[in-house]
């Protein structure tokens, strides 16, 4: 069975994005693991003594979404509690995790771990999830790659999670700065040739784009194409230029929807 890491934090939109890691577990047929990175409140009932005078009862709210029957049994916890982000990421990696999700603020708030770091040494990718996103069904993925390096396992991995959720998938060729543009026809020919070919999935799409604006293309890609996740690969041009050299507990202004980023 496949493992899903859910960082449990005390951010703002923590338990909506809680709420999408478990419907997303349940499509997936996944074991949904939460890393507490903070000491989640429990509510804590003392049992009143017959003369005990003394005792009292605090009453903390659960605000944590309820699992669904199905799920229950498919939800443990792991313990990284005073890791930082290379022994997180060892315990991790040790578990087979095959994806971790966070949400992720407007505003920088201090975590106690280091997400940069840690997708420096995952093996797995981190869906980063905005606080004020409206909770929906994935319908719409697009993968952002130059062609010429478009990744093959990273389309495979992603057209698996396409047909989980019943989504469309689409490779956006976006040319790396510095290197000439393709070939419309050739690149619909590469694309075949080199990814078509060697991940067999009905809704997988290709979208040739000249634009050299990326910020620009990320609007068009999720405001006007309405895709409803952005994939990328860490230290990449396309990763670098629309989220920078690091990444933390935010999303850049310009990226309105999920973001999920593979390891460099």
């Amino acid at each position: 069975m496949e493992k899903i890491l859910f960082i449990h934090d005390d951010s703002p939109g923590n338990f909506r994005a809680l709420t999408f890691a478990i419907s997303l577990a349940g499509k997936m047929d996944a074991q949904l693991l939460l890393a507490h990175t903070f000491l989640p409140a429990k509510v804590r009932r003392e049992k009143v003594i017959a003369g005990n005078t003394g005792s009292k009862l605090t009453r903390i709210p659960d605000t944590s979404p309820a699992l669904p029957e199905s799920n229950a049994n498919k939800t443990c916890e792991l313990n990284i509690l005073g890791m930082n982000a290379k022994q997180a990421a060892q315990l991790i990696n040790k578990e087979g995790v095959r994806m971790i999700i966070k949400v992720a603020v407007e505003y920088h708030t201090p975590t106690s771990l280091n997400l940069d770091t840690l997708l420096n040494h995952i093996y797995c990718p981190l869906l980063l999830i905005p606080d004020n996103w409206s909770l929906k069904d994935m319908e719409r993925i697009a993968y952002l790659a130059d062609l010429r390096y478009c990744q093959t396992h990273i389309v495979r991995y992603l057209a698996n999670l396409a047909a989980a959720c019943g989504a469309n998938l689409s490779v956006v060729h976006l040319t790396k700065h510095g290197m000439v543009h393709m070939d419309e026809a050739y690149a619909h020919q590469l694309f075949n040739e080199q990814v078509r070919r060697k991940v067999k999935y009905e809704q997988l799409g290709f979208n040739y784009t000249r634009e050299t604006n990326l910020i620009k293309a990320a609007d068009v890609l999720t405001n006007g194409m309405h895709n409803d996740l952005l994939v990328m690969t860490k230290n990449r041009y396309h990763y670098n230029e629309l989220v920078g050299p690091a990444i933390n507990s935010t999303l850049p202004s310009h990226i309105h929807c999920p973001l999920l980023i593979f390891p460099g």
